[in-house]
This record gives structure tokens, C-alpha cells and sequence, in this order.
């Protein structure tokens, strides 16, 4: 039980990363009740997180339903990740392109 409640989501852990660790223990944890796995589960969420708010709106029925209701976030999660990403990258290509416009102006006319 103690386990359990030792596994808090962190600041540069993602959702996916904090159900695969919850879910780990959790299957390790014998006798512990469903309803107070999801209760540990949503107390050590982030407050930052819209699905804390939807537990705390309806709470699970068991874990099953708990890990059925996280996958959307989770795949919400994934897609911002990935969006990031590739604005990250277009930025660098962009100063890349820059970069590369500024050599050819400074060259001159070739001979």
C-alpha cells in the first residue's frame, strides 16, 4: 500500500509514463481495493491535469474504468508532445534557412 502511494506523477513525467508505473505496482499490491488504488491514483496527479478534475467529477468505478478514461489524455498528451516537436524543428530549419540566405548575400556576385 505504502508503494502505491509513493508513486506521484513528476514534472517531466508524462501521463503514460506515471499509469505504467502505477499500473506495475499496482498488480504487486495484493488486497488493496480497487476504489482506493484509483483514490491513490488521482491524489498523486498533478493539479495541472484535466483529468484530475474529471476523477474528481466521477470517480472510477474500478481500475479497469480509471485506465479506460486516462487513455484519451494520455493520447491528447502524445499529440502536444509530437506538435512541439515539430514546431521545434521547423524553427531550427528555419534559422538553418536563414543562416544559409545570409551567406549568399554576403558572398557578392561570383566571377
Amino acid at each position: 500500500m505504502a508503494a502505491l502511494n509513493a508513486i506521484v506523477l513528476d514534472m517531466k513525467e508524462t501521463l503514460r509514463e506515471y499509469v505504467e508505473r502505477f499500473t506495475r505496482v499496482g498488480m504487486e499490491v495484493q488486497g488493496t481495493q480497487d476504489s482506493l488504488k484509483c483514490f491513490i491514483f488521482e491524489s498523486n496527479l498533478r493539479d495541472d491535469y484535466k483529468f484530475k478534475e474529471e476523477l474528481g467529477l466521477q470517480a472510477p468505478k474500478d481500475t479497469s474504468d480509471l485506465l479506460a478514461r486516462v487513455q484519451p489524455y494520455i493520447n491528447y498528451e502524445e499529440k502536444k508532445l509530437v506538435e512541439e516537436a515539430l514546431k521545434g524543428k521547423q524553427s531550427i530549419k528555419g534559422i538553418k534557412d536563414n543562416r544559409h540566405n545570409d551567406n549568399e548575400k554576403t558572398k557578392g556576385p561570383r566571377l
